[in-house]
Parts: structure tokens; sequence; C-alpha cells
């Protein structure tokens, strides 16, 4: 595909993207030699408005939730948001995507992207990494947050403020996005504009 862009690699036969248009998520899987990509197909079941640019996105270790960032393109500071979709198993198929994190109903004027998600064996709870900056500025740097995801009566998802991160770079100047955490090792990846131009920190 000639404008991939906010690629994830769910395994070693599927990846998923979004086109350079990010009005829509592809999913190209390998065939069944694993020699060559087959033509990508649109993943309706993330689908939600023709008026969203849709950024990068992950599953759940299970497998049964994904978590992406979505950018309300008609706002004026382009609020952009964390969604997830849920599978029901009963039925069979994806559940219809909704916020998890947003910067009017969760109150803290953020606007969140690129989400990382991993299940902590240790405290029992799925641990959802983000980027977030200030949604009331049009200038304003991004840092990293980590929050842990219960479920309501209702039966959806939500977000509690974690301190998994801790004090992680608040004397940095300049942006940290992407989170990723490599649980084997123990150890969390990040991109960062720290001396100006984007490096990998760990």
């Amino acid at each position: 595909h000639p404008n991939i862009v906010a690629p994830s690699a769910i395994s070693d036969d599927i990846f998923i993207f979004v086109d350079s248009t990010r009005n829509n998520y592809y999913s190209a899987q390998r065939d069944s030699f694993g020699a060559a990509w087959n033509a990508p197909e649109k993943l309706a079941e993330y689908y939600i408005s023709d008026k969203l640019l849709y950024g990068r996105g992950v599953y759940s270790e299970d497998g049964e939730r994904y978590y992406f960032s979505v950018i309300h393109n008609d706002s004026i500071f382009r609020e952009s948001m964390i969604y997830v979709s849920v599978y029901d198993n009963e039925k069979g198929k994806w559940g219809a995507p909704y916020t998890i994190l947003d910067p009017a109903s969760f109150s803290k004027n953020r606007n969140y992207i690129t989400p990382y998600v991993y299940y902590d064996e240790d405290n029992d709870a799925e641990i959802l990494l983000v980027a977030y900056c200030d949604s009331t500025e049009k200038k304003s740097n991004y840092h990293l947050a980590g929050y842990e995801i219960g479920k309501r009566t209702s039966g959806n998802l939500y977000p509690k403020e974690s301190d998994v991160l801790g004090s992680l770079g608040d004397s940095w100047t300049g942006d940290r996005i992407a989170p990723f955490f490599h649980k084997a090792t123990n150890t969390l990846y990040f991109c960062a504009n720290k001396d100006g131009t984007y490096d990998v920190y760990s």
C-alpha cells in the first residue's frame, strides 16, 4: 500500500494501519504460504465517522479490546481522544467503539494520542499508557500518563489514573510520545525530542 500511517504489527502475519486520508483502518494478512501480503481490507468494525481522523491502535493482550486514537478534525483545537471497541464473545462480533479518554468528560483538558496497553499480573490490572497535551493550548508539549482500566456496572470500561510511570521526565522540555512497555525486560520505551530531534528512549 503506497500511503501507510500509524502502523501496528499485530502478529507476524497481521498488520493494521491507516491510509493517508486517515478515515479508516485497514488490515493486511500474509497468504497461507507466508510469502506475500494479501490486499488490505477495511476494518469496518472500528469505523465511527467521516469527520474523524484515526491514529495508532493497539489490541489488549487477550485480543478482546482494541484501543485507538481519534482526532476530531472539525474542532477548533483538533481534540484527540482514545476510543475502545470490545469484542462480544456471545454475539461473535466487535461492539461499537466509545470514548474511554477525552478532554470533556474526563475533565483533564487533555488531548490523548499513541495508546499502548498491557496486562499487569502483579496487580491484576490492564494498564493503558498514552501521550497527552493540554487541549486548551494550540502549542503544548506531550507528556506520558498511565491509567488502570476498570469496568462500570453498565459494562463500559473506564480509566483510573495510575502512578505506574511515576514522575518520568517531568523536568524535560519537548514531547514524549508513543510509549511501549516490554514486559519480559520490564523496560519502557518511548519517543522524545529532548534534544530537538526525535529519538527512542528507554
